[in-house]
């Protein structure tokens, strides 16, 4: 039998690929493929199917890309998003098949709140719906969307249900089974909003909460942070001031700076035609510059990411790109390497100049051909890297314009300071403003944590209720047992298709055990064997051996179980009653 591993990584293929659970049947030939070839070696054999031919028809590598995002996340892609994968699918650098799992790898938020409903009700529908209809299947995980998942969730089982008409004792059952699968669904999706957070701009500081980051985080450090945060900014205001009246410090601080006397080089030393003003001008015009220029086109910090990725994804099938006449230096790897050092300590302001420094020469290197022409191979992953280190050498020339406008009004107000006072000023004000965004972040991800610990609750309450209503503990018949109750409280005795084997359940008078829905009482021949119908589910009853023999599939004889009844392990129970829905008791 494959194992779980295998099972759920199918499963959220067919949900990602095909949008629709997976069949029993192909669920256990590509997990078995799975388990004995490797993730990954089964991937693009999965996607080359007929379905996928019938699906693909007519549509462009465009719209392919769109239907991937909404059977995963019930949304449109956006623009960016599709561009990149088409240009990777058309390219033939991957497969339809291996996009679709690297955007399920990279699902976060409320995609993977999405995706983990779909694959929870997946789940659900593979293992209890009594046929399969890959149509309406499909129309089942589409009503899944992120608006509300867990009501979808819900409403899909109850479609499942429905599909079986069960009632009493099986109705019941099959409440608290829906009960658990939401249970299960809000566990991960607590799981899910605490991984989410080490892409919060906090998370170090969540970690560190209780002075050391070796345990795993929890929702407490969130609240325990906050509350810190909060506590600093009133000592803050009434430390410090209001916001308004820091404001007005950084007004009066560039005053004074640009009423200092005197005559001025560009470079900020004595003797020129240049005002402090206008030295104090060229800096603001500069910073603001700069500051445009990570606003439009994101930090140092997500630009090495991406440089990062784009260079990895070049050199999976190009070759390197050499910086010496020798040939023995690498110019992309030294990025890389670089990068890599900078993200692992983003606050590192030696790692930063490293980095920038790589891209700078990496940068006339790469554009060295004629007429400063480009020398990687062309296609899209290296238009990627060229385009990221040309946006990164022009962000040098702004840091360098930056740092010398700085300079040099530094020097020229360098006798008393004036410029030092403005810089405080304006540190202070973004202190306070950092301090109110963290406030603000820290309280958005603890109302998210929240309505995740709640939903589990509320599962756990759900989960409970079942329980009661049920009346019954449960024993699953897993394996080949034997089998016995709590024998302090009635026991419904699951059978299950697929783990169940021959074994022996002893049952008391208040027991029973519940089959599942479809089940019709077969009968013997004259000598005594199971005479089975290959067109339905069958259940035969031997009652001189207290032998209930349960048909796993609609076979004949070829998947049956056999189960021996007893009331104290050894004597035989002779006489059962079973309902139509399948709930097994003595008679």
């Amino acid at each position: 039998m494959a194992t779980t591993e295998s099972l759920n990584y199918v499963q959220s293929l067919y949900v990602a690929y095909y949008g629709r659970p997976a069949d029993k049947e192909g669920l256990e030939f590509w997990a078995d493929r799975a388990d004995a070839e490797g993730n990954a070696a089964i991937v693009n054999a999965f996607g080359t199917s007929e379905e996928f031919t019938e699906l693909s028809s007519g549509l462009s590598s465009q719209e392919l890309i769109t239907n991937l995002y909404q059977q995963m996340f019930g949304r449109s892609a956006e623009q960016e998003g599709v561009n990149f994968y088409s240009d990777l699918l058309e390219s033939g650098e991957s497969s339809l098949a291996q996009i679709a799992v690297s955007i399920m790898a990279g699902a976060q938020g409320n995609d993977r709140i999405v995706l983990n409903t779909k694959e929870r009700a997946a789940d659900y529908y593979t293992e209890n719906a009594p046929s399969y209809d890959a149509d309406s299947a499909k129309a089942l995980l589409s009503g899944i969307s992120g608006e509300d998942a867990g009501a979808d969730f819900d409403a899909a089982i109850q479609q499942i249900n429905d599909m079986q008409d069960l009632s009493g004792v099986a109705a019941n059952y099959q409440t608290l089974q829906t009960a658990e699968a939401s249970l299960d669904l809000a566990n991960q999706n607590f799981t899910s909003a605490l991984n989410d957070l080490e892409n919060s701009s906090l998370f170090d500081a969540y970690d560190n909460q209780d002075g050391s980051d070796a345990d795993d985080l929890e929702a407490q450090d969130v609240t325990d942070y906050l509350k810190d945060q909060q506590v600093e900014l009133q000592t803050s205001l009434i430390n410090d001031g209001t916001d308004a009246e820091l404001q007005q410090a950084v007004t009066d601080a560039a005053a004074a700076v640009r009423a200092v006397d005197g005559k001025f080089n560009a470079d900020g030393t004595a003797g020129g035609t240049l005002s402090a003003s206008q030295l104090f001008s060229n800096y603001l015009t500069a910073q603001t510059a700069l500051e445009n220029d990570v606003s439009a086109d994101g930090s140092n910090v997500s630009l090495a990411a991406d440089v990062n990725a784009a260079i990895a994804a070049y050199l999976a099938n190009n070759d390197e790109i050499d910086s010496s006449p020798g040939g023995s230096a690498t110019v992309l790897g030294d990025i890389q390497t670089a990068a890599e050092t900078y993200l692992g300590d983003p606050s590192s302001d030696v790692n930063a100049d490293a980095f920038l420094d790589a891209v700078g020469t990496a940068y006339d290197n790469v554009f060295s051909g004629t007429n400063d022409a480009s020398i990687l191979a062309d296609g899209a992953t290296g238009d990627s890297v060229e385009s990221l280190l040309t946006t990164l050498d022009q962000r040098n020339d702004l840091a360098d314009a930056a740092a010398d406008t700085e300079s040099a009004i530094n020097d020229a107000t360098s006798t008393d300071g004036e410029f030092g006072e403005y810089q405080a000023a304006v540190d202070a004000v973004e202190a306070r403003e950092t301090l109110r965004e963290n406030i603000e972040t820290a309280q958005s991800d603890q109302a998210t944590l929240q309505a995740a610990e709640d939903a589990v609750e509320s599962a756990e309450d759900d989960v409970e209720s079942a329980q009661d209503d049920l009346g019954f503990d449960e024993v699953d018949l897993n394996g080949a047992g034997p089998f016995t109750g709590t024998n302090s409280s009635a026991d419904l005795f699951v059978f299950d298709k697929e783990a169940t084997e021959t074994s022996t359940v002893t049952l008391e008078d208040n027991d029973a055990i519940y089959l599942g829905s479809g089940y019709t009482q077969g009968s013997f021949d004259a000598d005594g064997n199971v005479d089975g119908d290959d067109s339905m589910l069958e259940y035969f009853f031997n009652e001189d051996s207290g032998v209930l023999t349960v048909e796993t599939f609609a076979d004949g004889d070829t998947s049956n179980v056999d189960l021996a009844l007893t009331s104290d392990g050894t004597v035989p129970i002779t006489g059962i009653s079973v309902t139509d829905d399948g709930v097994v008791t003595v008679a």
